[in-house]
C-alpha cells in the first residue's frame, strides 16, 4: 500500500485484500482518522470530497456506498475495480439496490448524515450485534495495521 494514499483508502485497500472482505461504515471510517498522520478535520461531507478530489491514476476505481444487510446493518464503503451496472464515469456510486443506483449527490449525502452524524457525534464507530459502541481494542489494531 502506497505511504501517499490518505487514510480512508488504506482502510478501504487493507479491508478488501488482507481482511477479504468489502468496506466499512463511514462511522468506523471517520473514527478512524484519529489514527492516522492527517491532521485535518473530517467529517461525512469530506470525506466525499476527499474521495472526489483524490486521483486514484486508475479511472477504473469505483468507490460504493452501499446498504448492506448482513452482518453490518448500515451503508458500507467500499473500493470496486472495474465497470459497475452502467456508472462507468461516476467516481462514487450511492446503492440502494439495483433500482436506486446512483451518482452520490446532495440528498444521499444529507440522508447519511442524519442516520450516521449521531453515532459519529456520539464516538460508537463500530457497528456491533447490540447496535453502535465505541472501537473494540481488536478495531483499534486493525486500524493500526491498515495504517501502518
Amino acid at each position: 500500500m502506497a505511504d501517499q494514499d490518505p487514510y480512508w483508502l488504506k482502510l478501504l485497500k487493507h479491508k478488501r485484500i488482507v481482511k477479504h472482505e468489502t468496506g466499512y461504515t463511514l462511522p468506523f471510517i471517520i473514527g478512524a482518522h484519529s489514527y492516522s498522520n492527517d491532521l485535518n478535520e473530517i467529517d461525512i461531507d469530506k470525506l466525499f470530497e476527499e474521495i472526489r478530489n483524490y486521483d486514484t491514476y486508475d479511472t477504473s476505481v469505483k468507490f460504493l456506498v452501499q446498504w448492506c444487510d448482513n452482518p453490518a446493518d448500515a451503508h458500507i464503503l467500499s473500493i470496486r475495480d472495474g465497470k459497475y451496472g452502467g456508472f462507468e464515469d461516476i467516481k462514487i456510486v450511492y446503492d440502494e439496490g439495483e433500482v436506486q443506483r446512483r451518482e452520490l449527490d446532495e440528498e444521499a449525502i444529507t440522508v447519511l448524515k442524519k442516520l450516521y452524524n449521531p453515532k459519529i457525534d456520539s464516538r460508537d464507530y463500530s457497528k456491533t450485534k447490540n447496535g453502535w459502541e465505541p472501537f473494540t481494542p481488536e478495531d483499534i489494531l486493525e486500524i493500526k495495521e491498515a495504517l501502518k
